[in-house]
């Protein structure tokens, strides 16, 4: 792999980097059941999969902010948990003032930058990464520490798991065999506009696909979630086009939305779009940490297989020249 493989290969290592320097005697003392989760491309993705994880295990009202300012909602009795790998993401230092202003439970994550120093000058809880990557290939930091931070906050027993999956990761054939298979039967390339259908314990994990195709592989890709999809989306399905192909992604969790995924693969198999089912149980932390390392080697397998460069983005950097 021309591009980032070895960033993307230390996705095991920062779990293990997290759970070293986790301290769940610290995160027990905080008391709150309303958690918003600030953060920014590869930091606010982890949000989302946390919060998509813990949708119907923990009684936690769990809210992601991807913005300049906190939902009204925010009082002194709510956690806000700041998270920006570089520390300089000037939408979630927007959001830390205002946590401070409100008087907020904050916690901090993060390798460095102003974030860092703000939590240190306000005697906040931080949890470390370690700089030098691009933020969408640190996700196992952030994602790693916010599993533990909830997870803590309700007695579950979270490094357990993690421990367990750090070793079962390392193994990066595999993943990127997987990846390949995934590649290949689709067809995939630059050119595609992949559709991806999950149910809602997929749909963090969905959202991080079409971030690092986007990113990593130049491509486009959009979202659809079960069932709500079932109710609109499918009958734009009427004749082979364009918008495809298609990646479905079902947990098996509810048999009526298992008759719906069987339902929208016949009608895809009647229209002759290309398409792959996978059953993979989001609801599992290995699963989900499983199917997350997957994608991401499929997106930089689709950048290799089209020589692009995955770590250029001269869009994102235009666009911060521009704000500038």
């Amino acid at each position: 792999m021309n591009f980032q493989g070895k960033d993307l290969a230390g996705f095991p290592d920062q779990i293990a980097f997290a759970l070293q320097h986790f301290d769940s005697q610290k995160v027990e003392k905080v008391k709150s059941n309303h958690i918003v989760i600030c953060g920014m491309g590869g930091s606010g993705i982890a949000g989302r999969i946390t919060k998509t994880y813990f949708k119907n295990k923990v009684p936690a009202i769990i809210e992601i902010c991807s913005d300049y300012s906190l939902p009204a909602s925010v009082s002194s009795n709510s956690l806000v948990i700041c998270s920006s790998y570089s520390g300089n993401t000037e939408e979630t230092l927007a959001c830390y003032h205002q946590a401070q202003s409100l008087g907020c439970n904050i916690i901090v994550l993060t390798g460095g930058g102003t974030l860092q120093q703000l939590a240190k000058e306000h005697n906040h809880l931080m949890f470390p990464a370690v700089l030098g990557l691009q933020p969408r290939m640190a996700l196992g930091y952030s994602l790693s520490y916010l599993l533990l931070i909830v997870g803590s906050l309700y007695a579950m027993d979270m490094a357990t798991e993690l421990h367990g999956v750090v070793p079962e990761l390392k193994q990066n054939e595999k993943h990127q065999h997987d990846a390949q298979n995934v590649m290949e039967s689709l067809h995939l390339s630059e050119h595609n506009f992949l559709q991806v259908v999950t149910d809602s314990a997929g749909f963090g994990m969905a959202i991080r696909l079409q971030q690092q195709l986007n990113e990593n592989s130049k491509m486009w890709a959009h979202i659809h979630e079960m069932p709500e999809m079932c109710h609109n989306v499918i009958e734009a399905i009427v004749e082979r086009n364009n918008n495809g192909p298609w990646l479905l992604i079902n947990s098996q969790s509810h048999e009526r939305i298992n008759m719906r995924f069987n339902y929208l693969q016949n009608l895809l198999e009647e229209k002759k779009f290309n398409h792959r089912m996978l059953h993979l149980n989001s609801h599992e932390l290995p699963t989900l940490l499983r199917g997350i390392y997957t994608f991401d080697w499929l997106s930089l397998l689709i950048a290799h297989q089209h020589q692009r460069d995955s770590s250029q983005i001269p869009n994102i950097l235009g666009l911060k020249a521009y704000l500038s």
